[in-house]
């Protein structure tokens, strides 16, 4: 899916799904840097230092690239039954409802530089990293949802690599070991999605309590 489709899709959505905006809302003009990927942290996730005690440097890279092979195994397992849609589904609706309801009117923008004229209350930069499931318990060995993400904001425009960024990580709380997750395939795509959906509710929260 496209940027332009991206933007079209949340449109449509909030359209639907949220009342009109009041006259009075705060614009807030908002784009993504990147793409979000979705991916598995089972085998990197574990702590384990064997490759480093035999080999040194080169052979802990050795049992890194054994663990990042072993995790893509797992990534196309889980994968299929994911929506290539739910980043816009699950984070992307959920921002765009939340920030409606407490009085901002949100304004997507493509590109990595807002146009200048694209004036706003307030400015949210987006930077997706992953979202999948990882495991969480090195002990139990069990499994959640998650989503890793940065964002700038602010009341002024936010210069392109002069940004500060915030870093945002949640899992979910329903944990389970990953062959249940791989013999309950149908749950994982909600899994995700409600995972996002609470990252978005926590994002607008602090751009509304912070961005003054």
């Amino acid at each position: 899916m496209t940027m332009r489709q991206i933007f079209a899709f949340t449109a449509a959505l909030v359209f639907f799904a949220v009342p009109a905006v009041a006259d009075q809302a705060r614009i807030i003009n908002i784009r993504i840097d990147g793409t979000p990927k979705f991916d598995v942290v089972y085998h990197r996730a574990k702590t384990n230092a064997t490759g480093a005690v035999i080999g040194g440097i080169i052979g802990a890279g050795i049992q890194a690239g054994i663990e990042a092979d072993r995790d893509g195994d797992k990534r196309k397992a889980l994968a299929a039954h994911v929506s290539e849609d739910v980043w816009q589904s699950g984070f992307v609706k959920t921002l765009s409802e939340t920030l409606l309801a407490k009085g901002f009117e949100p304004v997507w923008v493509e590109g990595k530089d807002s146009p200048k004229d694209a004036k706003a209350d307030v400015y949210l930069v987006l930077f997706p990293a992953s979202y999948g499931f990882r495991m969480v318990d090195s002990t139990t060995e069990l499994v959640s949802a998650y989503v890793e993400f940065e964002a700038s904001y602010a009341s002024k425009p936010i210069a392109p690599r002069k940004s500060s960024k915030e870093p945002f990580y949640l899992t979910d709380r329903k944990q389970a070991a990953y062959d249940e997750l791989a013999k309950e395939t149908s749950v994982l795509n909600g899994e995700v999605e409600a995972v996002l959906s609470q990252a978005a509710r926590r994002l607008a929260n602090k751009i509304v309590y912070n961005v003054k």
